[in-house]
């Protein structure tokens, strides 16, 4: 009876070590179950093993940082994030990882790492020389150190579509004079020429695709962000004619030349805007036939 007694007992006290090593090995440690917060929330749950507590996520946490130019962010709830940290170069602004605009002036060399100067700085490599400011001063549009060749801005009539016709408007008058303002408002150098590139082959609107696949050969990391200018984002060409071709010239940049060049606004299915320095005037030509075009000067914006 004792004998059974004694087996009894060891039978009793081996059925509970897996029980005790199971008990040492439980996580208890609140953050690391998940329980981050230290003050209650409605709807939260507590640690039972301490003062922390675990929360639902708020709206706030609503972005993967998942995207382009976008790494996790230091504000974690469940698989979300508050706001995401940005690669170098980008800033976190409304929602997404926008690349930093810095502000420069007209006249101003533009440089492959995103930077302005008024000076040649050793060691960096020019790519533009700034023609046109954002209304705000940050950022803008730089001209391309050389010209993208010369050519017709297409191969027959052609409308783009969603590119608005922008000729201009006689008003009415004793003197009727010519209402130039929606093709002299146009900036929009890049959505452009997005346009003319997605709905015209490069056989057909010879101009755009010029502009789009220039690469400079000392920054080819920009290939495919360069356009053909607006029209009303070029009047920074005209209006400082001497000033950047004095600083292309120090450069060793080419020139703006005094014949017709190309803009990407249009001003009917026929002609597009362009600009001719020869004669201090702008205004529409047919967008193919006779001579041998105009001349391509693809822009970057930044």
């Amino acid at each position: 009876m004792n004998i059974n007694f004694k087996f009894l007992l060891l039978g009793t006290s081996l059925s509970l070590i897996p029980n005790l090593t199971n008990a040492q090995c439980a996580v208890t440690d609140c953050q690391q179950l998940g329980y981050t917060s230290l003050k209650s929330c409605d709807g939260g749950l507590k640690c039972p093993f301490g003062e922390y507590w675990a929360c639902p996520c708020d709206e706030a946490y609503k972005y993967t940082c998942a995207g382009s130019n976008e790494q996790p962010g230091t504000d974690k709830c469940g698989e979300k994030y508050k706001s995401c940290t940005c690669a170098s170069g980008y800033e976190w602004k409304d929602g997404t990882c926008e690349k930093i605009r810095p502000k420069c002036k007209i006249g101003w060399y533009y440089y492959s790492n995103n930077t302005c100067n008024e000076d040649i700085i050793a060691g960096r490599e020019i790519i533009g020389v700034v023609f046109y400011l954002n209304p705000d001063g940050i950022g803008g549009q730089a001209l391309a150190m050389q010209y993208a060749g010369r050519d017709y801005w297409s191969d027959e009539d052609v409308d783009i579509p969603g590119l608005e016709n922008k000729a201009c408007v006689e008003q009415p008058g004793y003197r009727p004079t010519l209402d130039c303002s929606k093709a002299t408002n146009d900036v929009s150098s890049c959505a452009n020429t997005k346009l003319i590139t997605e709905s015209c082959a490069e056989s057909a609107c010879k101009a755009a695709w010029l502009a789009k696949n220039y690469v400079p050969s000392n920054a080819p990391e920009t290939k495919g962000k360069w356009c053909l200018p607006a029209y009303g984002a070029g009047s920074g060409m005209w209006n400082n004619f001497r000033l950047i071709n004095q600083k292309l010239k120090e450069a060793g940049g080419e020139e703006l030349n005094s014949s017709f060049n190309w803009s990407s606004t249009e001003s009917s299915y026929a002609e597009a805007f362009g600009w001719d320095y020869s004669v201090n005037q702008y205004g529409s030509q047919v967008k193919h036939g006779g001579g041998v075009g105009g001349y391509i000067r693809p822009v970057i914006e930044f």
